[in-house]
């Protein structure tokens, strides 16, 4: 996550940065692939759905879509997974199941300790969810 705090302030780190990224998260699901509710899947996967694709970045609707599925299936009712799964289904087109994760993560119980973040969490889900549901032009 540091790595790609340090290229976002930095851009000189580009593409470098990003395949370290994948190196470490992916080491990371094969250390622990639960730890943090399945962060190391969610990092990868906002990586993968937000980075630009190849040659210049890493980016990959596919592997964004496999990340993070893992991470809602390891931990199904979190809104943080729910959120960025729908983010990704949006960018890929699938908006059946986007609109389904992303109510999912409006509707996500509490989480105890972490009532600021799923309050942003929740107000994302419902703008993509808003941005799905209006007319598009």
């Amino acid at each position: 996550m540091c790595t790609g705090l340090l290229a976002d302030a930095d851009h000189t780190y580009g593409v470098d940065a990003m395949r370290r990224m994948v190196q470490n998260l992916t080491a990371a699901v094969a250390a622990d692939e639960r730890f943090d509710r399945a962060g190391a899947h969610r990092l990868l996967g906002i990586l993968y759905t937000r980075a630009p694709g190849p040659p210049s970045g890493v980016g990959s609707s596919r592997r964004a879509l496999k990340e993070l599925r893992r991470a809602a299936e390891l931990f199904p009712g979190d809104a943080e997974n729910l959120r960025y799964l729908g983010e990704a289904e949006v960018e890929a087109g699938e908006r059946a199941a986007a609109a389904e994760h992303l109510q999912a993560a409006v509707a996500a119980p509490a989480v105890p300790g972490r009532s600021a973040e799923q309050a942003a969490w929740r107000r994302d889900a419902a703008a993509l969810l808003a941005r799905l549901e209006a007319p598009e032009k």
